[in-house]
């Protein structure tokens, strides 16, 4: 009798009726089947099948592109050709594996397979950049296994999304004037993309104070300095690499210089300062003409109001005991310094003969 898989084999003597197999150590290669056969005299052969499974995770991710070499992951293409990336994940059970482009786009997947491929037909300067394999399956925590490659396309240079062929610029004599030229992004060599700035059929180069050029990465710029008439014209800057070249033309024109307008804002803001302090004035005038109207008319019924004398008020009372006329009389007998003669006297109040409480007061008004 004996008991085998794939990978091991024991044997055991006619007259055993058991026999073990030992696993030491459970790996992704014992995935398989175990047969146990048997042989008897009598009975003849027989087998009986085990299967087992060793369930693990994706552990190891084979991402490429078909009939490509790459060098540290890195794969370089001409423009319009056609490639296929494939990736590769073995895991139990099968995984779910996708193919992701570098804007972070899932552009092709498959479930419970360990194998997906994606076609990129007529290879584009924007189909350049890093692209990602990842596969996980019931067994993965967290992310899944991931793979990178780097797709270089070789291409030439052209300007950033949004530049015209040719730009038509105005300028005012005697300013300064910058020129921009940014390039789509591609890749290519490290420093290998050339800028060269030209005035009419002249190239130009810095050392001198009229221009100033500058260029870094895949942005160059020119800074004419002080614009004369002979400055205006055509200029354009060449930029190559190691795959083609590109031409790019700005058209400077002579704009006229105009005078500053006037800031109507703060004509306004003037214009409603002056309004309130007016409107203010206006009404600290009218508060004041207010007042001395009303200290006018008190004086003048102060002037038109009659003076009551001694014998006015004898004449208005029927009726006067001796301490009110003694009153009286010494009133008119005080000196001229302690008269008050400003004003009307208050009302003097008048008494029967038959009462006895005396309250008669001659008082000024002021």
């Amino acid at each position: 009798m004996a008991c085998f898989n794939t990978n091991t084999t024991q044997n055991a003597s006619i007259t055993e009726t058991t026999v073990t197999t030992q696993i030491a150590s459970i790996a992704n290669r014992n995935y398989s089947k175990c047969t146990c056969e048997s042989d008897h005299l009598v009975g003849g052969t027989q087998k009986t099948y085990v299967r087992f499974d060793v369930l693990f995770p994706p552990s190891d991710v084979h991402f490429t592109i078909l009939v490509r070499q790459s060098e540290s992951g890195k794969f370089v293409v001409n423009k319009n050709e056609e490639l296929t990336l494939k990736c590769i994940a073995e895991s139990n059970p099968h995984p779910e594996i996708m193919i992701i482009n570098p804007s972070n786009e899932k552009i092709t997947w498959k479930i419970n397979n360990i194998s997906v491929q994606h076609t990129i037909h007529n290879v584009s300067c924007t189909d350049a950049g890093e692209y990602s394999c990842s596969a996980r399956n019931l067994l993965t925590f967290g992310e899944g296994v991931i793979s990178r490659l780097i797709l270089i396309v070789k291409c030439p240079p052209k300007p950033f999304t949004g530049n015209l062929k040719e730009m038509k610029l105005t300028a005012v004599l005697h300013s300064d004037v910058t020129l921009q030229f940014l390039a789509q992004e591609y890749f290519d060599e490290e420093n290998n993309t050339i800028f060269t700035w030209y005035n009419q059929n002249s190239s130009l180069h810095n050392g001198g104070r009229k221009y100033i050029l500058s260029s870094f990465g895949l942005q160059s710029t020119l800074i004419i300095r002080n614009m004369t008439q002979s400055d205006y014209g055509q200029y354009r800057v060449e930029v190559k690499n190691s795959i083609g070249h590109y031409i790019h033309y700005y058209k400077l024109q002579e704009k006229e210089a105009t005078q500053p307008k006037k800031d109507s804002t703060l004509i306004w803001t003037l214009i409603g300062v002056s309004a309130g302090v007016s409107a203010v004035l206006t009404i600290v005038a009218g508060v004041v003409a207010f007042l001395c109207c009303k200290f006018i008319r008190k004086k003048q019924s102060q002037k038109q109001s009659p003076k009551q004398t001694a014998e006015d008020i004898h004449e208005n009372q029927s009726t006067f005991n001796s301490n009110e006329i003694e009153a009286i009389h010494e009133y008119e007998d005080l000196d001229d310094d302690y008269r008050i003669d400003d004003g009307p006297y208050v009302e003097m109040q008048t008494m029967t003969e038959g009462d006895n409480t005396h309250r008669d007061y001659i008082t000024p008004t002021l």
